[in-house]
């Protein structure tokens, strides 16, 4: 087994740190923390510059999105221009045309009217002639009496009136054919006044019907030189947008220029940041592994002090495991268990496994032994190979609350923190292993800790790890 502090220097640990150093391991633990110091500032900056290059990357995509659809206004405004155009030109058109109409109904309306006039004439002189041929028939039927007083008179007078029956005989016939002609004209009058009538009732119908349609032409025509106007204003209001369109695609090009530009500068940043990181981050795993390396090799530091603890305790807690397969409390297979179960109605989730419940009953005696044995450390605890802490120190096994915040600061217990810490914890594989990191308490505050991990193994397999964090004293 390696060499290891004796955990009883913890109550002499502040004397052993005024004695000389010779290996110098407190100034290298001193760099070390003031290098931890930085590469947290560093991380904390890299988070920061992440979201800054996602958030680039993002208005990258907005920025190239945006041009798409501004050429796309660009266009839709420039058609809109054209169509706007022509359908003012047609409208224009329609109105001419609708004028046009106008002006051929008001004549067609002139031209009925007068026709009427016409009609009203050929009436009047129908009536007139319908007056003749009454006088006609008339004069007919005395005509037709006389030739019959002759007659009769004429046979009266015998041989010697025999011509004049015969001029009577003629001047009937004449009478009758006079009489016949003016029944057939009588009929023929009534006939034209017919359609006289109807002609001027068609007329009339015809006029009050280019009235109406000269009053909807003159109305549609209105309506037509108000949608002219708007349409020719619309045409104006998209010449002036097609232009518009066209500077903020102008505008957004160039935008998105810068954009990519920033987006390519943040980016370089950001992974020229992630390699200093990494690269400072390395330093502090170096730096932390030698301050180690001291002390197990017997130089008397402060960390020296917890590193005894820390393997004291994990001895204990290898044994107590040990213990626990021999008496059959366990099996093998139940300590290793990996099936973590969520407990229902927990914020932040905690989980169970097989082996949780013997690991609330071994661990806590140990772990709140050592957690009291100095007023630095923060907690002791164990953890399984993936980060999950069963059993955490009583102050960190709070019951849960409503309240999730506070919950993650007092309910740690049954959780799995699988942070870089909290898994190389559960994973170390040597002797002990140091990181030296900042810890978030909330509200932009971080103090400096420290955390000790020594592996746990049961039955020649890892199990997981010990944890001992604790804060940096000031002269550190």
């Amino acid at each position: 087994m390696s060499t290891r502090p004796d955990p009883a220097a913890a109550s002499e640990h502040q004397a052993a740190s005024d004695q000389p150093d010779p290996t110098g391991s407190e100034a290298l633990s001193a760099f070390g923390v003031s290098m931890a110091d930085v590469s947290g500032v560093i991380d904390e900056t890299s988070r920061t510059i992440l979201s800054l290059k996602e958030a680039f990357a993002a208005l990258d995509q907005d920025a190239r999105a945006t041009l798409d659809q501004s050429r796309s206004i660009l266009a839709v405004t420039q058609q809109t221009q054209a169509h706007s155009q022509s359908a003012a030109t047609a409208m224009t058109d329609a109105d001419t045309a609708l004028g046009q109409t106008g002006q051929d109904i008001a004549t067609l309306v002139k031209t009925v009217g007068a026709m009427q006039g016409q009609v009203g004439v050929l009436l009047d002189a129908l009536n007139r002639v319908g007056d003749m041929s009454n006088t006609i028939e008339r004069i007919a039927s005395q005509t037709n009496l006389l030739a019959l007083n002759a007659t009769i008179e004429a046979a009266r007078a015998g041989e010697a009136g025999r011509g004049f029956a015969i001029v009577a005989g003629e001047v009937k016939a004449l009478a009758s054919e006079t009489a016949n002609a003016t029944l057939t004209i009588q009929g023929l009058l009534t006939e034209i006044r017919g359609e006289g009538d109807t002609l001027v009732n068609l007329g009339e119908t015809a006029a009050k019907a280019g009235d109406e349609v000269s009053q909807s032409t003159g109305h549609l025509s209105t309506l037509v030189q108000g949608m002219s106007d708007a349409i020719s204003g619309m045409s104006r209001s998209s010449v002036e947008a097609a232009r518009d369109a066209g500077e903020i695609q102008q505008r957004t090009e160039h935008l998105t220029e810068q954009v990519q530009t920033l987006s390519s500068v943040v980016s370089t940043s950001s992974d020229q940041l992630d390699q200093s990181a990494a690269q400072i981050s390395q330093t502090v795993d170096d730096a932390d592994a030698m301050v180690v390396q001291a002390a197990l090799d017997g130089a008397q530091t402060r960390d020296g002090v917890f590193i005894g603890m820390v393997q004291s305790a994990r001895d204990e807690i290898m044994a107590a495991f040990e213990n626990a397969l021999a008496t059959g409390d366990i099996q093998l297979e139940d300590l290793f268990d990996e099936v973590y179960t969520p407990i229902e109605g927990t914020n932040p989730q905690q989980v169970m496994t097989r082996f949780t419940a013997l690991t609330d009953r071994l661990l806590p005696p140990i772990q709140e032994r050592v957690a009291s044995q100095h007023p630095d450390i923060v907690f002791c605890a164990a953890v399984d190979r993936n980060g999950y802490l069963p059993t955490h120190n009583q102050k960190f096994s709070q019951p849960q609350s409503r309240d999730p915040d506070w919950n993650a600061a007092n309910c740690r217990n049954r959780r799995i923190f699988n942070d870089r810490v909290g898994l190389r914890a559960g994973q170390n594989t040597k002797t002990v292993l140091l990181q030296t990191y900042r810890r978030d308490m909330g509200a932009g505050r971080f103090v400096m800790m420290k955390d000790l991990s020594a592996p746990i193994y049961i039955a020649g397999r890892h199990w997981g790890g010990l944890r001992l964090a604790y804060r940096i004293a000031s002269d550190s």
